[in-house]
């Protein structure tokens, strides 16, 4: 599983590892051991994340609904 270092936890690699996932998961600065991941692989997440936000950009929106209103007067 390729993910960043936002999901770098013990008990999130533990619980992959459970399920028979290998993580892919670069670690985070703070830790005392440095996690050994495979690089080449981390660095193609970059695409998969391209993916995603070219799908959400061609989403389809909804139309456009709002006319120009007239100005309403209260009296």
């Amino acid at each position: 599983m390729l993910a960043d270092r936002g999901y770098d936890a013990d008990w999130f690699r533990d619980a992959l590892e459970e399920k028979g996932i290998k993580p892919c998961i670069s670690g985070r600065k703070s830790r005392n051991e440095p996690i050994k991941y495979d690089k080449r692989r981390y660095r193609r997440r970059n695409r998969i994340e391209i993916m995603f936000a070219r799908l959400k950009d061609c989403a389809v929106s909804p139309p456009a609904t709002t006319a120009a209103q007239s100005p309403s007067y209260r009296r």
